[in-house]
């Protein structure tokens, strides 16, 4: 009979163990699954020393187009403009260059950044290209279908 209830407690005992270890956990960092092996990030310089030298909507150059990869979707989280000029992403699907996003700067000195959780998705075989008058940028990762 001890040595039933011996085996009885452990069972408990090791029941109870399992059954506390068994919690919440997470996955640094918490945010988008971004890592330089499958999901490789990408960021796009948007100053005008780079640009295909087109004047659109006042932006005096937009960067030579991103084509997204195949088997992709680009997903735009951050985005910057400096301190004087504002920054414009567009997206062409093949129906030509449309603007999704334009970022004006506050004009006292200090750059602007803006960050989204979601993103923009620009899919597989779509190009983007950017423009700034200054030293603007966008950056997100290659997130696979």
């Amino acid at each position: 009979m001890d040595k039933n209830l011996f085996g009885i407690s452990a069972i408990i005992a090791s029941l109870a163990l399992l059954v506390w270890s068994i919690g919440e956990t997470f996955a640094y960092p918490q945010g988008p699954n971004v890592s330089l092996g499958s999901n490789p990030i990408v960021t796009i310089l948007c100053s005008n020393s780079n640009g295909t030298g087109n004047n659109v909507n006042g932006f005096n150059n937009f960067t030579t187009p991103y084509q997204v990869p195949s088997g992709f979707d680009f997903i735009i989280t951050d985005m910057g403009a400096d301190a004087y000029n504002p920054t414009q992403i567009q997206i062409d699907n093949g129906n030509g260059y449309y603007s999704v996003y334009m970022h004006y700067w506050r004009g006292d000195g200090v750059p602007q950044t803006v960050t989204w959780n979601t993103g923009f998705n620009v899919p597989d075989g779509a190009s983007v290209r950017c423009s700034s008058n200054g030293d603007g940028f966008i950056s997100g990762y290659l997130a696979h279908q």
